[in-house]
């Protein structure tokens, strides 16, 4: 990671939002789904970004 390539305010509080979503993201995942597991990180992955702000 490239220095400045986030803008994390507060960074315990970031890593535990985004902890949560991978916590939680298991409860998501089951028979009545019809979500492929890549298709949930697909969506996870831009919200876990944008949670940093991240520079692209």
């Amino acid at each position: 990671m490239k220095k400045g390539e986030f803008s994390i305010d507060d960074l315990l509080l970031t890593a535990t939002a985004i902890g949560g979503l991978g916590v939680q993201v298991a409860q998501w995942l089951g028979p009545a789904l019809d979500r492929t597991r890549e298709q949930v990180a697909d969506r996870h992955a831009p919200f876990a970004l944008r949670m940093v702000v991240a520079d692209r």
